[in-house]
């Protein structure tokens, strides 16, 4: 076995020529089944390139294929690993973290914690590798699939993630977020269908990748209710579509949850959103408010109201008037009214659901409850998926209420804590910290906010403008410095 010094050192191979020389060897190796020569190769390459999701996944393979040796447990080696993880250090979790899986290839904890570090760091499809990985050790253990549902929603890979939520909803049919999550994906397959944007929460999300389009699946087997499939004895059966046959089933028997569930995405794939939330508000009352029916009503019911302030916004753009502005005022006041409603519920019933919190926040953000909005998004800092933008709503309360160095705090805090994929948040966030800087004369600050969200975005607003006068407005103030330093100097009396 390599020792540390030696496993770094391989680990800094960087030439991605050489690594990639290096990744076919040990697949060769691989397949000739010299698995501990193919290992010290995949792990130099799963070092060297932690964001590589096929060198993470052919890497996690050869070593669940490699029968482990016994060794000695090394609880100082977990307990630093434990305490890196804390503090955040995520680039250390992984180096040492590969380090320790070397011989401890099946424990979950472990692979959980290198999941954690990749996700936290952006590399989502090596973090779930690792999940995978975890997932082929204990298939039924709640907290994994719960981790790896929620990370394949957030790489846009709705049929699995859902797959992922239903298998928990099976193994702990208690848990108090998957009927929730159940319900928003199938939404966003149905809008995926239709071309939609994804519905999301946080505006800044980048667009989904473009996805084969699912096939309908064939009339259903399941639909409860003798009378929702033609009897079999009768000589010229009468010929319903699924959709008619969903219909029937709900009105024979509209105390079962699962005949809602079917028929809810059929509706939104024919536009009959409206009809779609009628049915569901009547579900809840049949089937006793179950979790899963409440949680889709509560999802198109939004929906329906994105639609509304979508036609109104159109409606005052195109013909511009006190009523069309009145009318769209009101439309979105209603719908901050029921938006917040339904968040609350939410973290009434997942109360330990900090993303929810965020949610929560900003909708009592919009509806000027600033005071009310930070105690959530405060809690929602927590999450490591919504950090950046809970500060960055953070900044936006603090400057409506007047407290300037506050909201440079949570601008400063969103611009250093964004995840790949908030990109966009990460500029908007640059860009206030410089205008706030500049606001309070801190020139250096506000310099090096502009130097850097030029580099990653030179055409941001009139960010390259801002950056060029506070530059000059430094040097002059740097200038008239020196000079008044020179002129004490010479001032001074010679001793």
């Amino acid at each position: 076995m390599q020792d540390s010094a030696s496993f770094a050192k391989n680990a800094s191979l960087t030439g991605s020529t050489t690594l990639a020389s290096r990744f076919e060897q040990g697949c060769q190796l691989v397949e000739a089944g010299k698995l501990p020569e193919a290992l010290n190769i995949l792990a130099e390459c799963a070092a060297g390139e932690p964001s590589r999701a096929d060198y993470v996944d052919t890497w996690l393979g050869a070593l669940l294929q490699n029968p482990a040796a016994a060794v000695e447990d090394r609880p100082a080696a977990f307990a630093a690993l434990a305490q890196l993880s804390q503090e955040e250090h995520w680039h250390e979790v992984l180096q040492q973290g590969q380090l320790l899986l070397r011989d401890f290839p099946r424990r979950t904890p472990l692979l959980q914690t290198l999941a954690t570090a990749s996700a936290s760091l952006g590399y989502f499809e090596a973090a779930d590798c690792y999940l995978a990985a975890a997932l082929e050790i204990s298939a039924e253990q709640p907290d994994l699939l719960r981790q790896r549902a929620k990370l394949l929603a957030q790489l846009r890979r709705y049929d699995e993630a859902l797959e992922t939520w239903m298998h928990l909803e099976r193994v702990s049919p208690d848990d108090a977020g998957a009927a929730g999550a159940i319900a928003s994906l199938a939404i966003e397959r149905s809008r995926r269908r239709h071309g939609l944007k994804r519905r999301v929460e946080d505006f800044w999300a980048t667009a989904p990748k473009p996805r084969v389009r699912i096939q309908p699946k064939p009339p259903t087997d399941n639909v409860y209710g003798s009378l929702a499939s033609p009897q079999k004895n009768i000589a010229a059966p009468v010929q319903r579509t699924q959709l008619q046959e969903l219909e029937l089933a709900v009105r024979e028997f509209p105390s079962h949850a699962d005949n809602y569930l079917q028929l809810t995405p059929l509706y939104l794939e024919r536009g009959r959103d409206q009809e779609a939330e009628r049915m569901l508000n009547r579900g809840r009352a049949a089937t006793g408010n179950n979790p899963r029916v409440v949680a889709l009503w509560e999802e198109v019911a939004v929906k329906v109201f994105e639609d509304r302030v979508a036609h109104a916004r159109r409606d005052a753009a195109e013909h511009p008037s006190a009523n069309s502005q009145t009318a769209l005022a009101q439309i979105l006041r209603e719908r901050d009214k029921l938006e917040t409603a339904v968040y609350t519920s939410r973290l009434q019933r997942e109360p330990g659901n900090l993303a929810l919190q965020y949610e929560l926040g900003v909708r009592l953000k919009r509806s000027a409850k600033l005071h009310d909005a930070m105690k959530h998004l405060q809690l929602a800092l927590g999450e490591l998926t919504v950090r950046a933008l809970a500060a960055f709503e953070l900044g936006e309360c603090h400057l409506q209420l007047n407290d300037v160095p506050q909201a440079l705090r949570f601008y400063r805090m969103a611009s250093e804590t964004a995840l790949t994929d908030q990109a966009a948040a990460r500029k908007h966030a640059l860009y206030q910290a410089s205008v706030l800087a500049l606001r309070m004369k801190l020139l250096k600050n506000a310099v090096r906010y502009l130097r850097e969200l030029n580099r990653i975005d030179p055409k941001f607003r009139d960010a390259a403008t801002l950056l060029q006068n506070a530059q000059a407005t430094l040097s002059t103030a740097e200038s008239k410095a020196a000079s008044a330093g020179r002129r004490v100097s010479n001032s001074s009396p010679t001793v």
